[in-house]
């Protein structure tokens, strides 16, 4: 009788786990996470490691999981994961020591295993532009490194950066129930390149290739793409263009300026950034499975 009970028991907890398994299998992971943003329009998350919350940027166009400013990681219990490499759009390479982390939040998702990477301060000055001096809502917030793509691009992703928002979410459906309906929006094909989602933009300049980065303050260009045309005007210490056109898959988004900077000739993917200038403005979502982008008015 006992035999016959156990292996009841069994039985009903095999089919609870293969249920749950087949639920978090079949059924899309949905979850929202608020956002603000710093005086250059970068979009900080809130995560919190070891009991400690942090804001970090949102930057997808870092392949890196997470990078982290030396004295923050020193105060962490962590493990030496050697030494990465990266480079700026410059061409400009950057060594920096790795260590990993067991678990970061980053609202309600759980990432384990973590490789967080040091920040180098010779980076952070060579890829500065400007500095907006202007007073910034949130100046008493203290932003503790950034977040890239390997973590953030693991479900499908909505950039709902006019509504202060970023929603992980792999089933457009839901979203209906949120109140985004992708289909009326603008749609278009994408490919990842090493500088992540890049689309291709119809301008007054012509067809150009732009990797969408939401690290980027400005939209931007490779500064060859102006030997012709000259640019409108100057600002923030760099030439810029006015294009009349901007259309990405079925619309135009029209009267966008474009800034022109030195890109390195190692980068072929693409021309230039798609920076948050054009999509503070925009909702966009990313279906990675699909390889398609969607973006509102």
């Amino acid at each position: 009788m006992r035999k016959k009970t156990l292996a009841f028991l069994v039985l009903i907890i095999a089919i609870a786990i293969g249920i749950f398994t087949c639920w978090k299998f079949y059924f899309p992971h949905y979850s929202s996470i608020p956002v603000i943003f710093n005086s250059a329009k970068i979009p900080l998350i809130r995560t919190t490691i070891q009991g400690e919350e942090h804001f970090l940027e949102m930057d997808l166009g870092s392949k890196f999981q997470i990078s982290l400013h030396p004295d923050i990681l020193a105060k962490l219990t962590k493990e030496p994961e050697g030494v990465l490499t990266g480079k700026d759009m410059n061409g400009n390479s950057y060594s920096s020591n790795a260590f990993l982390l067991k678990r970061v939040l980053v609202g309600s998702r759980q990432f384990n295993d973590v490789v967080v990477k040091e920040i180098s301060k010779e980076f952070i000055s060579n890829t500065t532009i400007f500095v907006n001096k202007a007073r910034s809502e949130n100046k008493k917030i203290c932003v503790s490194g950034s977040i890239g793509r390997p973590l953030l691009t693991k479900t499908n992703l909505l950039l709902d950066f006019p509504n202060s928002k970023i929603h992980f979410c792999d089933d457009p459906n839901l979203l209906k129930k949120t109140g985004f309906n992708i289909e009326n929006w603008s749609e278009a094909d994408f490919e990842i390149g090493r500088t992540g989602v890049v689309i291709k933009v119809e301008t007054d300049l012509g067809q150009i290739r732009l990797s969408l980065d939401t690290g980027t303050t400005l939209t931007m260009l490779r500064e060859s793409s102006y030997s012709i045309d000259p640019p409108t005007g100057q600002a923030y210490g760099l030439p810029y263009f006015t294009s009349s056109k901007f259309h990405i898959g079925t619309k135009d988004f029209g009267n966008v300026s474009i800034y022109f900077y030195k890109i390195t000739p190692e980068v072929q993917e693409t021309d230039g950034i798609l920076g948050m200038d054009f999509l503070q403005s925009h909702p966009v979502y990313l279906d990675y499975r699909s390889q398609k982008i969607y973006i509102g008015n």
